[in-house]
């Protein structure tokens, strides 16, 4: 068994109905059909959504303002699929909830004067982390594992410079470990605060 953290985000459109229709989305896939209701508890884990300012330069709107704040919500999933295919039922719901394929293909940023400038969306799904349960002599464990390819990076190569992304990671999964700064969530999140 394993458990994908995902963070969800939405900066345009009916912000908090993109959240809840793809954490739907997300769940109905990623879930496995045979777990009862009352593990369901254990399965699946959300924190609550907050609003954030966007994270980097973003282009205007469409009026040309400044574009709205995001909602983002943590989510933890449990499932049986490894982290590609994970990542090829976000980008299938991103779609499937109006995220235009152009931005997976490198046109949701551009660069402008040695600026990365963001464009808004409907709905972004990260995976921040990934762990498998293992079994050691002590028992059954999760261990948190690290993804690296061309399409996929595991853990989020941004995540421990990002509030908005580890506040709400962390009230799902505040001891859940970076294999990569070995470090907690909850530390993360306490070391990017005092550096702030």
């Amino acid at each position: 068994m394993n458990r994908a953290y995902l963070l969800l985000g939405s900066n345009a459109g009916e912000r908090e109905q993109m959240l809840r229709d793809a954490s739907i989305e997300l769940i109905d896939a990623l879930l496995p059909s045979y777990l009862e209701i009352d593990s369901l508890e254990n399965a699946v884990n959300s924190s609550e959504v907050i609003e954030t300012e966007p994270w980097g330069e973003f282009e205007p709107d469409a009026n040309g303002g400044v574009p709205e704040k995001f909602l983002n919500q943590a989510i933890m999933i449990t499932t049986e699929l490894e982290p590609q295919q994970v990542l090829d039922i976000c980008r299938k719901i991103e779609k499937m909830l109006g995220r235009g394929e152009e931005e997976h293909r490198g046109e949701l940023s551009q660069v402008e004067n040695g600026h990365v400038v963001y464009k808004s969306r409907c709905i972004d799904i990260d995976i921040l982390l990934f762990e498998k349960q293992v079994r050691t002599p002590k028992g059954e464990m999760w261990r948190s594992v690290e993804v690296c390819s061309e399409e996929l990076v595991i853990p989020h190569p941004h995540l421990h410079k990002r509030e908005f992304a580890l506040a709400p990671l962390a009230a799902v999964a505040p001891n859940a470990y970076h294999p990569v700064l070995k470090k907690r969530v909850k530390e993360l999140l306490k070391d990017l605060k005092r550096n702030a």
